[in-house]
């Protein structure tokens, strides 16, 4: 995962205020149906493969 920190926000994960990167995130649930959300995560927790 690479991208441009944006902004200094809360991480999804972590929840500390760090500068965070956009990361899309969903699922499948049937043949026309998809959900999908777009999180904010730190580098250390993209680092920990979460």
């Amino acid at each position: 995962m690479t991208g441009k920190s944006e902004a200094i926000e809360r991480c999804a994960y972590c929840r500390d205020y760090v500068p965070v990167t956009p990361v899309g995130v969903g699922a499948q649930t049937s043949d026309t149906e998809a959900l999908r959300a777009t999180v904010k995560i730190c580098q250390s927790c993209q680092g920990d493969g979460r």
